[in-house]
Parts: C-alpha cells; sequence; structure tokens
C-alpha cells in the first residue's frame, strides 16, 4: 500500500519468506493400483518403496488420474499441498500400503556390556 503523501510502500512485502509445504514422502509406487496414473513433472515414482522413500518436490506438480479422470492436480501453494495431504498418500480408492516400522528401522549397534 502506498502511502498517501509520497510513493513510499508503508507496508512492503517481505522478500524474505517463504511459505514450505509439509514434506511428501511417497514409499509406494502409485501406479501400482489398478485404474491409477500418477505423473509427475520431475519425478519418477515408480521405484518408490519402503526401503526407497521418494518425496514430491515442492516445486514440481502432478496429476493422479483415475480410470482416465483426472482425480488430482498435486501441487505446493502458499504452504499447503493442493489435492492431496502427506498423512494419506496418493491413491484413487484404496489406502496406500501403510509404511511398516520394520522397513524404515536402522540397525542397531550392540554395545559391549560393562
Amino acid at each position: 500500500m502506498m502511502h498517501p503523501d509520497s510513493n513510499t510502500l508503508v507496508n512492503p512485502p517481505d522478500q524474505n519468506t517463504t511459505c514450505k509445504c509439509q514434506d511428501f514422502k511417497i514409499w509406494y509406487n502409485p501406479n501400482d493400483e489398478p485404474g491409477a496414473d500418477f505423473y509427475c513433472t520431475k519425478t519418477d515414482f515408480s521405484a518408490a518403496s519402503p526401503n526407497n522413500i521418494l518425496q514430491i518436490d515442492p516445486t514440481e506438480e502432478c496429476v493422479l488420474m483415475c480410470d482416465n479422470y483426472l482425480a488430482a492436480t498435486i501441487a505446493c501453494q502458499n504452504g499447503a499441498w493442493l489435492d492431496a495431504d502427506p498423512e494419506l498418500g496418493i491413491s484413487c480408492y484404496s489406502k496406500p500400503p501403510p509404511l511398516t516400522r520394520s522397513s524404515t528401522s536402522t540397525k542397531l549397534q550392540r554395545l559391549p556390556l560393562l
């Protein structure tokens, strides 16, 4: 907004702020669901697995087609994911497979007894 008596901005926008979307991790291939076609502008999720967790980059856009109908256009906008929830995953008709703790656990090192 301009000050009425000058050409000075009263509250200039902060150029250093960015809205960051929550991490959107994919541990499964959404295309494995019958009828689902999932495509992103940068990332190929066909190799996603519990041992190879991939992430949707906030700068890319993705589409989910369900039986050849556009179901979702997924993108990060103003700090929130549009048409999808990272907590629920991406799917057409069935929930994505759960990410099991055993598939994500790290090997623990056994310490010597004193």
